[in-house]
């Protein structure tokens, strides 16, 4: 039931490398004494590395709240309250800040230089942004931007070289009409959006009413699509899926198209590392489902109802050795007289004891 932090909480812990106050009812961050820039943990600012306070109602950060914390590398403050950062100050004497976590709050505003070039991992999912534009952030590895409001696909992404993992889903981006402002389009990435983004390894773009893979993803940079291992698409509006064009994807292990609209799908046996395949809830007609089965761990066409479902399913049970192994056994009748060729076939029975097995 902790409800507030003071600066005094913390003065007598010069050697404190780690705070973790989570589920408690911390309300804001502020200080008393803002005219000099003085940190909340001032008595532990030249060794705090771990600052963890998840889960409170966090409203409020004051500028210098965590000014002079030279070796911090690590803030959660996910599942909070925050919903505007519009200081730029409120992190900027965070000189070695590697990760900031700020999931699960209400943040529609954040300010363009808040964040300084140290950082590597920054979580945001599940906020309520709209727009989003930050300044370089050279040494950035991973972004996660699902469950916001946003509109597009936000600019500054394209110039994050040592990305490794984006993901994107479930911000419903639109385009547009400018005959009709009213009706909006399925989104497009802009062109070369992916271009620099050289060490990708995990790309989710899921619910974003996308209407084909983006262009520059599957460009001829073989180089670029060969680290990719990860990629999740589902729940758009994609209606064709060529294999062939992700010839290059060579490490590619984990491909997830389910809920979209594919009626034709084209399997290309050079994905060789492809483990897991999710093809449910889609238009397929012709599934080449013995093939699939045959290089991959885990497929699933569930959903996908048409004329050669039922053969195509067959087909792959009867090439499938663990459906062998696991096989249910035929049903039998507990008693089987001479006269019935079937189970549960109607037939006549003298009702009297078999003297030889003691048996009716």
């Amino acid at each position: 039931n902790i409800r507030s932090l003071t600066k005094e909480d913390f003065y007598r812990m010069p050697v404190l490398e780690k705070i973790s106050i989570s589920d408690n009812k911390i309300l804001r961050l502020v200080t008393n004494n803002n005219e000099n820039n003085e940190s909340l943990f001032v008595g532990c600012k030249s060794t705090i590395r771990n600052i963890t306070l998840p889960g409170n109602f966090i409203n409020r950060i004051s500028p210098y709240c965590f000014s002079g914390l030279t070796v911090l590398e690590y803030l959660d403050l996910s599942r909070n309250q925050l919903d505007n950062l519009s200081e730029n100050s409120i992190f900027e004497f965070c000189p070695l800040l590697k990760t900031m976590n700020l999931m699960d709050n209400k943040i529609e505003v954040i300010d363009k230089n808040i964040f300084g070039e140290s950082l590597q991992h920054l979580f945001l999912s599940g906020n309520k942004l709209k727009y989003l534009e930050l300044a370089s952030i050279p040494s950035l590895e991973v972004l996660q931007l699902s469950n916001n409001s946003l509109l597009v696909a936000p600019k500054f992404v394209e110039n994050l070289s040592n990305l490794r993992d984006l993901r994107l889903c479930n911000n419903n981006f639109s385009a547009r009409n400018s005959n009709n402002p009213q009706q909006t389009t399925f989104y497009s990435f802009p062109e070369n959006y992916f271009k620099n983004l050289k060490n990708l390894t995990i790309f989710h773009s899921c619910y974003n009413n996308l209407r084909q893979v983006p262009v520059d993803l599957i460009s001829s940079d073989a180089e670029q699509n060969n680290k990719i291992t990860e990629l999740d698409l589902c729940g758009n509006n994609l209606t064709h899926f060529d294999y062939f064009q992700f010839g290059s994807f060579s490490n590619l292990k984990t491909l997830l198209l389910n809920n979209n609209q594919i009626s034709t799908f084209v399997y290309n046996k050079d994905l060789g590392n492809l483990k897991i395949l999710n093809l449910a809830n889609n238009l397929l007609e012709d599934q080449e489902s013995q093939t699939i089965i045959e290089d991959v761990l885990e497929v699933d066409i569930s959903g996908n109802f048409n004329s050669n479902s039922k053969e195509s399913l067959n087909k792959v049970y009867k090439s499938c050795a663990t459906c062998f192994i696991h096989k249910r056994a035929k049903s039998r009748p507990k008693v089987c007289p001479p006269l019935a060729h079937n189970f549960n076939d109607v037939v006549s029975m003298d009702l009297k004891i078999n003297q030889q097995h003691n048996t009716i």
